[in-house]
């Protein structure tokens, strides 16, 4: 896909906006190298006196097999109606803007820059949705970039809303998670979140804003295997407990965002089975695992035969039994104890 790009000088405080040259197709499987892409064309309307002007008709995004267009004016009058008279017209707009969230934000930016004060704080915000909500780390930055843009540009309402937004965002988070139910230790950067947990898998993207976040503790929380997604932002947690939660193989998947960091696991009671030991294989730096109550057999314990640093294992309540303890440990030489089962 290209871009093409011409600057045309425009009243100062105005950001620009532009016209896609052609239809871009978005898979989930493909929404990083996009996220990518349109930041590209971010960067002609990163100066304040600019104007982006792109050939084309259609955007398309494909998500879950359902194929959702966006013509170059409704993108633009989706923007223009976010000062609709009709409050009705104003929320719709605002949610197809959401909707195609990483390229609706260069329109979002040129709207910040016009004239009307209900538009430029409308746009604004839903750049800090896409800020705050978006489960994919590109997009989500792309759009705190485009903030910090808006804060240092010269113009009278969009620079002190977005700075405005900036700076409430850890604070709202960490007012969010506790109002949800979370448990935050800020001294030894752990939080604990049980079944009163309020926030489902959505909320757990707020945990980005805890910094250097070590310890997460969830312990029959009603998550499912989306909520580890949170795990794409948290590159610094070492430990990671995950209790009589509901999630699948499939959820283990994300543990490959904190291969390098992650040192104790615990999936007790999970419906975790041989096919999900396959993400745990990548652990390079895991020194304990917890697989009791889980439906692990030796089969699996195959498959993370190269964690040269474990040391402890509890499989207490699986498949594997006591009578195993040699395979065990002819399997994972490097073992320490390994708890078993009679």
């Amino acid at each position: 896909m290209t871009w093409q790009g011409s600057c045309q000088s425009k009243n100062r405080g105005e950001i620009g906006t532009g016209r896609y040259n052609q239809m871009v197709a978005i898979t989930a499987n493909r929404r990083r190298s996009i996220a990518l892409t349109a930041m590209a064309a971010m960067a002609c309307t990163w100066f304040p006196a600019a104007n982006v002007c792109w050939g084309g008709e259609r955007v398309s995004l494909i998500a879950s097999n359902i194929v959702q267009v966006a013509t170059e004016s409704q993108l633009l009058g989706w923007v223009a109606d976010l000062d609709h008279k009709e409050y009705a017209r104003r929320e719709e707009a605002a949610a197809n803007l959401r909707r195609f969230d990483v390229l609706s934000i260069p329109y979002l930016v040129h709207g910040a820059g016009e004239h009307s004060i209900e538009r430029t704080m409308r746009c604004v915000r839903l750049l800090g949705q896409i800020y705050i909500w978006s489960e994919d780390p590109e997009t989500s930055r792309r759009a705190e970039e485009a903030l910090r843009h808006l804060a240092e540009s010269q113009h009278l309402t969009a620079s002190p809303r977005a700075q405005f937004v900036l700076s409430r965002q850890q604070p709202w988070a960490h007012s969010m998670l506790f109002l949800w139910g979370a448990r935050i230790r800020f001294e030894n950067a752990t939080v604990d979140i049980r079944d009163n947990w309020q926030g489902e898998d959505q909320g757990l993207l707020q945990l980005r804003f805890i910094t250097d976040l070590r310890e997460i503790r969830l312990d029959g929380a009603p998550i499912t295997d989306r909520g580890l997604n949170c795990l794409r932002w948290l590159r610094n947690v070492k430990t990671l407990a995950i209790l009589q939660v509901p999630i699948s193989d499939n959820g283990l998947s994300q543990l490959k965002n904190v291969a390098d960091t992650l040192e104790t696991l615990h999936l007790s009671d999970t419906k975790i089975t041989d096919a999900g030991m396959t993400h745990l294989a990548g652990l390079r730096k895991l020194r304990y695992l917890d697989l009791s109550g889980t439906e692990v057999t030796l089969d699996g314990l195959r498959q993370i035969s190269s964690l040269s640093e474990l040391r402890d294992i509890d499989l207490r309540r699986t498949a594997v039994r006591d009578v195993d303890r040699e395979e065990v440990s002819k399997m994972l030489p490097h073992l320490r104890g390994v708890m078993l089962d009679e």
